[in-house]
Formats: structure tokens, C-alpha cells, sequence
């Protein structure tokens, strides 16, 4: 597994061991073994998930992180997670649902994201942008995990973000990756760079916007179907899906 972060900044990464466990057990003990130049802030686990909370780190870095819990049963298995130290264009609670690489990463393990696993990382990003803002117009009903509601994802920060449970984040990514297809697959090239949807050179994909949209709702269906339960709207859908 390998996410990324930014020097500045302090996150949570956690394995789900949900599969592996099986039904009827849980998590016992988790411990992790850290490298150095990185700082470890805390370690939790519950019945499924173990978590590490970084700080630091260095930029261009990569930092390996070996997982070990024993089980209810007794069972004991490893596994590991690698952070890389980058500035990433796309922040979760800012301007994403996940980071770059949580995104690539569910994009080639799902079936998912057909026509943007075929661009340029910089074409990606842009995309990934606008669907993340076309889906921020939607409202929402969002509790985190200490009972904060939320009804505008644009009133949340990386903070407030973190704390939603992690079944919602990854619907939220998987939408992202959605909608962003259809901004790939309904539109031509040209009247996507018209629209202010994508550009070509790198390091710009954050400054292009569409400013106004031509349709009623601001996300296509399917990324309204997958999302259900998580936004709600007062008038039907009016992109096709």
C-alpha cells in the first residue's frame, strides 16, 4: 500500500484488515515498526483497522511502515504501508476526496475510472478537480466520527475531513473517479479545454475552472446513483448518465 503526504502536514493511515480477519475475529494487538526521519504521533487499532498518525518527513522521501497484529484467535500476519513525502495538487477536505495516489490506487484495483487511467498525470489531476467541485455544489448529509453534521462539503477542512468514517471517504473517491469519467467521455477534447476543464501543461491543472454549467444539477447520474445517501437534491438529475 502506498499513500503520500506533504511535509507539513499531520495524517492518519490505517490498514483495514477486515478481509483477512474473516467473520468472528478481530484485532488483538498492532504494532508497528517505523523508520527513522518521520515523526510517529500515535498508534490505534479497533476491531479491524490499525491506524498510524504521521508528522514530518522529508520531501521526495519514502518511508516505510511494517503492520503486525495478532488476532482474537491468535493468528499473526504483517503487512506494509509505504508514505512518500510529496506536495500533492489534490488535498483531501480542500479540493479532493482522496490524494493523488488513493486515487490511482482505487482506479487500478477497481473497474472503475476506464478513461482517465489512460491520461497523463496532469490531465488526471484537472479532471479529478472539477468532478471533486462539481460534486462540493451537491448538498450532503456527513457525520464524522465524533458527531460533527455537515451539509456543504465546502464548509469542511482536512481536520473535519479525516474524521469521516472510511466506507464514506472511499464512496466519496470512488464518485470523484466516476463523475471525472463522464467529464472524459461525454464531452470532446476541444469543448473540454473550451469549458476550462482540462490543460495540457503541467503544473496548471489547479487553475482551470468552469465558471458556469450549462445544466440544472452539477454532477452526471451514475456519480448521483453511487452516491445516494450521501447527497440529496430537490430536483431530478439533469445530466445523462
Amino acid at each position: 500500500m502506498i499513500r503520500t503526504k506533504a511535509p507539513n502536514s499531520k495524517l492518519d493511515y490505517s490498514i483495514d484488515w477486515t478481509d483477512w480477519l474473516g467473520s468472528g475475529d478481530s484485532i488483538a494487538t498492532s504494532t508497528w515498526d517505523t523508520p527513522e526521519g518521520i515523526t510517529v504521533v500515535e498508534e490505534n487499532s479497533d476491531a479491524s483497522y490499525a491506524t498510524i498518525w504521521l508528522e514530518g518527513g522529508t520531501l521526495g522521501e519514502s518511508y516505510e511502515f511494517n503492520n503486525t497484529i495478532i488476532s482474537d484467535r491468535g493468528r499473526k500476519e504483517s503487512q506494509s504501508l509505504v508514505v512518500v513525502v510529496n506536495e500533492d495538487l489534490l488535498t483531501p477536505g480542500v479540493n479532493s476526496f482522496g490524494t493523488y495516489a488513493e486515487i490511482a490506487t482505487q482506479i487500478a484495483l477497481g473497474s472503475m475510472g476506464t478513461l482517465i487511467r489512460q491520461q497523463k498525470r496532469s490531465v488526471q489531476e484537472s479532471i479529478l478537480l472539477q468532478a471533486w467541485r462539481n460534486i462540493s455544489l451537491m448538498s450532503v448529509s456527513l457525520t464524522t466520527t465524533d458527531g460533527e453534521d455537515y451539509n456543504d462539503i465546502r464548509e469542511m477542512d482536512p481536520e473535519s475531513y479525516d474524521k469521516l468514517p472510511i466506507a464514506i471517504i472511499n464512496r466519496l473517491i470512488r464518485g470523484q473517479i466516476i463523475e471525472s469519467d463522464h467529464l472524459l467521455g461525454i464531452n470532446p477534447v476541444e469543448d473540454r479545454r473550451r469549458m476550462g476543464l482540462l490543460s495540457d501543461k503541467a503544473g496548471e491543472s489547479g487553475h482551470f475552472f468552469r465558471t458556469v454549467k450549462p445544466l440544472d444539477m452539477p454532477i452526471y447520474r451514475e456519480t448521483a446513483r453511487h452516491l445516494k445517501g450521501i447527497i440529496h437534491y430537490n430536483v431530478g438529475v439533469g445530466r445523462a448518465g
